[in-house]
């Protein structure tokens, strides 16, 4: 994606934006793993992979939500790149958009 030309299309500076954060997120998450953090909760998953890549998160439960369609996904792929952990990752599917619809509806 990075050498695709979408981040161009998205925006001046998105590339920078999208590099920054994720290492904002990343050097967050490694400081609260330090403390001995031992519960993570990756909200809107998507093919994100700190649960597999980030030094120390195997020691802590991780829930990764999102919805079941894109967790299949994700899954499969990990599976057929024999990235696949012992388990300590916990999936858990939600419609997000959908309850996000519901809970702020006016009645």
């Amino acid at each position: 994606m990075i050498e695709s030309g979408t981040y161009d299309r998205i925006g001046k500076g998105a590339m920078e934006f999208t590099t920054a954060r994720e290492r904002f997120i990343d050097d967050f998450l490694r400081a609260c793993l330090s403390e001995r953090l031992d519960r993570t909760v990756i909200l809107g998953a998507g093919f994100d992979t700190r649960a597999y890549r980030i030094a120390g998160i195997d020691k802590t439960r991780v829930f990764e939500v999102d919805h079941l369609d894109t967790q299949e996904v994700r899954l499969r792929r990990l599976k057929k790149a024999t990235i696949l952990r012992d388990g300590s990752q916990i999936q858990v599917s939600v419609e997000l958009a959908e309850r996000a619809t519901q809970s702020s509806s006016p009645n």
